[in-house]
Order: C-alpha cells, then sequence, then structure tokens
C-alpha cells in the first residue's frame, strides 16, 4: 500500500504554475499614490483656504484670481442631471474653474508667447524657403500700383471775384491833321492812373507830330483784406468777409480752414508695410497731416495661413478675423442667390416704405470687412470671384429699389494713404475709419462734410487687441498698432441722458450741434469708431445694438426719430435684415 497522499494526483504539473510574479515594493507604492492624492486633492484644499481667508482680506487673491482676457463666457455647473452628458459638463466646469487657472493660464500664454515669435520670425520662414523656394532680392523694388486719392470730395471754394467787364472804345477828342501820316510809338505811356473802380487812360505817341491815340486801361484789381470775427478752428467751415482797402467793395465767401505748416515731424520712406509720406505738423492747431505721399513697395512673398482659434495671422503683423465666414466673404464663395437678393431687397423696401409714410428718413449701411480693406496683408488664398457678397447686395438695393444705402469700401480703401483706418490687432475700424463712414453717411443725407484732412489729428500708439484675446495669443509680440485723437467741434457740447442705462449697449445724447434732428443707429461695435462725430451733430441721438431693438427705451426712441439708420459689419449682412424686420412690426404697432 502506498504511502502518498490520496490528493496527491490532482497536484497541478509544475509546468502549470510556471508564471512570474513581480515583487512590488509596497512603500514605494504607497509614496506615488499619496503624492498623485496630494496633487489632486492639496490645490483645492489650499485654493478653498485662500477663498475663506480672501472674504476676511479681499487682497489675498487679486494675484492669484484675476481676468485672464479670454474674451468668452465660463462653464457653468450643470443644473440638469443628464446621464449622456453630465460628465462632460462637469469637466468643463471644472476645467474653468481649476484652483490657481489665472496663474496656470497666463504662465501658459507667456510660454506660447516666448515660442511664438521665434518661430514665426525663424523657423517659419526657413520652412517656406525649403518648401516654396526663396524670391530673389529685387535690387530695384517697385512701388505698388495702386493709385493714391483723396477720399474726400475737394471742397470748392469761392474765387475772389475777377473784372469781367468790356474795356469800352476811347471817344477821339482831336481831328488828326490831314498832312501828317502818324507812325505810333509800340510803347504807351500813362495818361491817367487806373483805380480798382475807374479804367485808366494811356497813350501812344505819333513820332512825327503831337496826335497821341487814347486807350482805356483795365482797372487794377481789388486789394481785398480778410475779416474773420473769430480765429477758426483747422478743418471748420467759417465766413470769411473780403473787404477792399482802397474802394471798400467786400463779398463774403464760405471757406473750410486749411492747416499751416509749422514743421515736418518725419519723412517716412515707403516700404513693404507703410505708405511713403511727409508727417506735417500745422503751426495753428498742432495736429499732424501727411503730404509727398507715395505707394507701398510691392510685396509678392508666399505666406500660407496660420491660424490661432479663430484669428487669422496676416503679414507684417496684422491680424485678421475668421468668425461669421469672413473666408467666405473674402474669397467671394458665399455669393447670395437670386432668392435670397430678392427677399433681401424686399424686407428693407417694406420698411423704406413705411419710414417714409412715417415722416422717417432710412439709410442702410454696411460696413466693410477688415480684410477687404487690408486684403495685400493676408495670407495666400485662392479668389473666387472679386466682385463680393456684400458688393453684389449693395448694387442689387441700388438698383432695384429706392431705399439709401451706403457701403463706404472704395472711400475706406482710398484713405490708407493718410491713416490707418483699422487696428492691426481688433477686428474694428479706429476713430478715423469711422469717421469716414461718418461723413459717407452724411452724403447720403445730403448733409455738409468735412474732409478728415483739414481737422486737427493726433497719431497715438494702440496696445492690445480683441484678436490678440480671440487667439490666445501673447500681446507682447504684436505691437505696434495705431490710434488716432481728433478734434471735433469743440464747441458743441454733449449731455448723456442715460448716464447709468439698464443696458451698456445703449447710449442717449443730446448736444447744441447743427443738426437739429432725432437720430437712431441700430448697429454693432462698429458704432464706437462713428459714436463722436454723431453724438456731435445730432441734437438727439441714440446708438445701441441692434439685438437691444426691443428694448423699451429703443422701440420709443424708433417711433419718434426722424432719421433712422440700420447698419452692421458685412460679415453680419443678414442680421441687418432682420433687425428690418422687427424695426417695421415696431413702426406698424398702433398704440
Amino acid at each position: 500500500m502506498s504511502n502518498q497522499p490520496q490528493n496527491a494526483d490532482k497536484q497541478p504539473a509544475s509546468s502549470e504554475l510556471d508564471f512570474n510574479v513581480p515583487h512590488v515594493n509596497k512603500r514605494f507604492a504607497v509614496t506615488v499614490a499619496c503624492i498623485f492624492l496630494a496633487m489632486l486633492v492639496l490645490p483645492t484644499l489650499i485654493w478653498g483656504v485662500l477663498t475663506v481667508a480672501n472674504a476676511i482680506n479681499p487682497s489675498i487673491m487679486e494675484t492669484l484670481d484675476f481676468d485672464t482676457g479670454e474674451n468668452r463666457t465660463k462653464a457653468e455647473f450643470p443644473k440638469k442631471f443628464d446621464p449622456k452628458s453630465f460628465t462632460a459638463e462637469v469637466e468643463a466646469w471644472y476645467n474653468d474653474h481649476l484652483p490657481f487657472r489665472s496663474v496656470l493660464y497666463k504662465s501658459q500664454e507667456q510660454l506660447k508667447g516666448k515660442v511664438e515669435a521665434p518661430y514665426r520670425e525663424t523657423v517659419m520662414p526657413f520652412l517656406l524657403q525649403v518648401f516654396h523656394g526663396s524670391k530673389p532680392d529685387d535690387p530695384d523694388p517697385k512701388p505698388d500700383e495702386e493709385l493714391i486719392l483723396n477720399p474726400f470730395e475737394e471742397t470748392t471754394e469761392a474765387e475772389i471775384p475777377t473784372e469781367t467787364e468790356t474795356i469800352p472804345v476811347f471817344e477821339t477828342e482831336e481831328t488828326a491833321p490831314i498832312a501828317c501820316e502818324h507812325v505810333l510809338s509800340t510803347e504807351s505811356h500813362v495818361i491817367t492812373e487806373a483805380t480798382c473802380t475807374e479804367w485808366g487812360i494811356i497813350g501812344y505817341a505819333c513820332e512825327n507830330c503831337d496826335y497821341v491815340k487814347k486807350e482805356y486801361s483795365k482797372k487794377i484789381p481789388h486789394s481785398y483784406v480778410s475779416s474773420v470775427p473769430t480765429p477758426p478752428i483747422c478743418g471748420t467751415k467759417y465766413d470769411e468777409t473780403m473787404t477792399c482797402s482802397a474802394c471798400s467793395d467786400s463779398f463774403t465767401k464760405t471757406v473750410v480752414k486749411k492747416h499751416v505748416f509749422g514743421e515736418v515731424i518725419k519723412v517716412n520712406e515707403p516700404t513693404q508695410a507703410e505708405y511713403g509720406y511727409t508727417l506735417n505738423r500745422c503751426a495753428d492747431c498742432g495736429g499732424e497731416y501727411r503730404t509727398d505721399l507715395s505707394n507701398r513697395l510691392a510685396d509678392n512673398s508666399y505666406l500660407p495661413p496660420l491660424i490661432h482659434n479663430q484669428t487669422l495671422e496676416g503679414k507684417h503683423n496684422w491680424l485678421f478675423y475668421l468668425g461669421n465666414d469672413s473666408l467666405g466673404f473674402y474669397q467671394g464663395t458665399n455669393l447670395l442667390s437670386p432668392d435670397e437678393l430678392v427677399a433681401c431687397a424686399t424686407t428693407l423696401q417694406q420698411l423704406n416704405d413705411i419710414c417714409n409714410l412715417n415722416g422717417k428718413k432710412l439709410v442702410i449701411g454696411f460696413w466693410p470687412n477688415k480684410e477687404l480693406i487690408y486684403s495685400e496683408f493676408m495670407p495666400d488664398y485662392s479668389i473666387a470671384e472679386e466682385v463680393k457678397r456684400v458688393q453684389r447686395l449693395t448694387a442689387y438695393i441700388e438698383n432695384h429699389t429706392n431705399v439709401s444705402v451706403v457701403y463706404p469700401l472704395s472711400q475706406l480703401k482710398a484713405a490708407k494713404p493718410y491713416w490707418q483706418i483699422y487696428y492691426k490687432h481688433d477686428t474694428h475700424w479706429n476713430n478715423a475709419g469711422g469717421y469716414i463712414a461718418t461723413q459717407e453717411l452724411y452724403k447720403e443725407l445730403g448733409y455738409d462734410t468735412v474732409n478728415l484732412i483739414d481737422l486737427p489729428v493726433v497719431q497715438a500708439k494702440r496696445s492690445g487687441g480683441d484678436l490678440i484675446n480671440i487667439g490666445g495669443l501673447s500681446a507682447s509680440n504684436y505691437t505696434g498698432d495705431v490710434a488716432y485723437s481728433i478734434t471735433y467741434k469743440p464747441d458743441v457740447t454733449v449731455k448723456v441722458l442715460n448716464p447709468n442705462p439698464i443696458n451698456s449697449h445703449t447710449s442717449h445724447t443730446t448736444s447744441n450741434g447743427a443738426i437739429d434732428k432725432k437720430f437712431v443707429m441700430l448697429s454693432d461695435s462698429f458704432r464706437g469708431g462713428m459714436a463722436p462725430f454723431l453724438q456731435k451733430d445730432f441734437t438727439n441721438c441714440l446708438l445701441t445694438h441692434r439685438s437691444q431693438v426691443r428694448d423699451a427705451d429703443v422701440v420709443a426712441a424708433i417711433k419718434e426719430a426722424d432719421i433712422i439708420v440700420i447698419s452692421t459689419v458685412e460679415r453680419n449682412d443678414l442680421s441687418l435684415v432682420s433687425t428690418a424686420r422687427i424695426v417695421t412690426e415696431i413702426l406698424l404697432q398702433t398704440e
């Protein structure tokens, strides 16, 4: 009988147990787990303690929790439980409210900014050369063929009157002796001096006798001396009385005060990024103005699209916006269909008819996208249509309706050599661009305009820009932007009627301006560049965003308005049509 255990035959073979069990250092594992948990929990605990302490001393969190300028709304904690999206919503909320998030975000932005500039200035040119070849240097760079035009129609000033009377024939006072065949001198001599009111008399003597042939000579010009009651400000119109110092003859003419040369500030040679010009200072107003303009040098270099979120990087440090299908507007790939053109025109015509019945003037304004004005700085994109969407829309409205439309594309392009009219790092125009659009609006309304060239204008530096924030870019890499200080009708006083409006989009002002009308503009943020001028010219002016059209104060202003302007940057063209429908409803409402 065997001594082996009865269950010995049930033991597995040694080969079935042949596997390696790793040796685990429990102390190391616990340490790693503790560190991991600390990384998750400690920042939240510290943040909670600091938040409590901040309630006692609000200065504690100033350097840790601040506005990062991201130009977006942070995610909110989900109010309802949805098993399909709850986890993602909580994660989005936590990411936007992470402890020390502001510090981490700014640190990341600073790191990105340090890498961003070297890449753009060194790595990207190298890659372009590798893939697209180098562009041969032009020993004699040529300027662009763009024609430099005055963005405003020149003001025709009254000329000093000149003598237009016909010189009378002098009646002969004596009969010449028959015996002499007169040989008259070729040179005359003065018998009676001419004045500004009387003809003069000159004579041609006979060389053989005492006969003198007499003729009248022209009156001399009046010696006019200017008389201006109050020294005018540059760019303003005024009545100038001209009085002759000899005879007191006088007349009055309306003129525009021009700049008086004071000094040359600088001479700017043309480059691929800037026009050539001489910058002068006016001796009277201290404003700056350009003369001796010349075109930029041609830039045929290749630049592929470089996109940061919805910010597009262009040539020479220019930034452009990609939202609202801006690229489609630039390339001409999003043209409106014939039915859409008819629908837009029909809506605007209906509102125009209602305005006419109510004694109101309607004007529709489309403000050009920045990339259509400064297309020379855009990356290389193919262009499907040269005549773009809003150009076709405005042409259709003008040809098929009697609606007044303003689209200052050509005027803004013509202004570029004189001023930078859009910000380099922002989606908007500056005050110079806003001024030019305002003057085009005045032309459509039949009001007097003033050339910006004649106004006191001083250039200033401008930092930041919404495109820097939208793209998450470092502001230190995007400098050299331009703003302007424009002195416009300083004698006009503006009073704000709603200093603390319920909705900050709406501004209601009165003034002692020259246009005694109730003016309402339903626009977008582009109205900011026009506001300083509109508010001074109209005695009653309400400016607001189109989204506020149903607000009670805006509805009341629309009903009382003499002039209604509905405008938009062109990338939001159809929102203007939607606003027109709402205004139509408002004007059709009965009390």
